[in-house]
């Protein structure tokens, strides 16, 4: 190294360096990161399906008319354990109590109802509709018409065997004079 000054050289002068040599700081190597992708977060869970719906209820109701004066209500559909009140047209006439299932079964009278068709409903939290028919039923003839019947077919079989006995006996004195 040259101590200060210039130094010719040829062509041309060139400075002299004094000191050191300042030599730059290699340029940074560019050395990429390596791309970390984090993963999405997960998608929410799906709501849970809905319940079931519940069995569809079944609603029967029947009136069976008894000749006793007594008819049966029987349903199905009530509310479980739910109190049932029957009704004819508007009326009460039975209290009952549905059973687990809803179902019910009671007896009512209908000596009272007059003839004719009558809208029987049972209320248990649903409305059960059901149509008792009460019918009139008449005599036909009369008790002193019946035992004219009898008579007169008692004198018949006796005019019967009456003329049965006495052929028998003409028949037999018929023979009785033929053996003579």
């Amino acid at each position: 190294m040259w101590a200060g000054g210039t130094r010719a050289t040829g062509h041309r002068t060139v400075p002299e360096v004094t000191g050191s040599l300042l030599i730059p700081p290699p340029p940074p190597v560019y050395r990429p990161q390596p791309i970390v992708e984090t993963p999405p977060p997960p998608p929410p869970p799906p709501p849970p399906p809905p319940p079931p719906p519940p069995a569809p209820r079944v609603e029967a109701f029947t009136v069976t008319k008894q000749i006793t004066g007594v008819a049966v209500g029987q349903g199905q559909g009530c509310n479980s354990n739910a109190p049932v009140t029957l009704t004819v047209d508007g009326n009460p006439v039975a209290n009952t109590v549905a059973n687990s299932q809803g179902g019910f079964q009671t007896t009512f009278p209908t000596g009272t109802i007059p003839a004719g068709q009558h809208a029987v409903v049972a209320l248990c939290g649903a409305t059960l509709n059901a149509v008792l028919d009460i019918v009139l039923v008449s005599e036909i003839g009369t008790p002193a018409a019946t035992v004219a019947m009898i008579l007169l077919f008692l004198l018949m079989i006796g005019w019967l065997q009456r003329s049965r006995v006495e052929s028998a006996a003409d028949s037999s004195a018929a023979e009785s004079l033929v053996n003579s």
